[in-house]
C-alpha cells in the first residue's frame, strides 16, 4: 500500500505555498478524502468536468457549508 500524500489545507506549509502541494495531490492523489474539509477532493480539470457533467452519480446538495466555515480557529 503507497502511503498518502500529507495534506492538509490548514496546514501552515500549505497556507504559505499551496501550489507546490496542489502539484503533488495532481500527480500522486487527484482524488482523495480530505479530513479537514470532511469531503472529497478532486484536484484535476479532466475529473472536475466529468463530475460536474454527471449530475446522476455527483451531487452537491449535501454541501451546505463553505470551505472557510471548516477552518480551525
Amino acid at each position: 500500500m503507497t502511503e498518502r500524500p500529507a495534506f492538509s489545507f490548514f496546514s501552515p506549509e500549505v497556507q504559505q505555498d499551496p501550489y507546490s502541494r496542489y502539484a503533488r495531490a495532481r500527480a500522486e492523489e487527484p482524488i482523495f478524502y480530505c479530513e479537514d474539509l470532511g469531503m472529497w477532493v478532486v484536484t484535476r480539470h479532466a475529473d472536475v468536468a466529468a463530475i460536474l457533467r454527471d449530475t446522476d452519480r455527483f451531487s452537491s446538495r449535501v454541501a451546505t457549508t463553505s470551505v472557510e466555515s471548516r477552518r480551525p480557529r
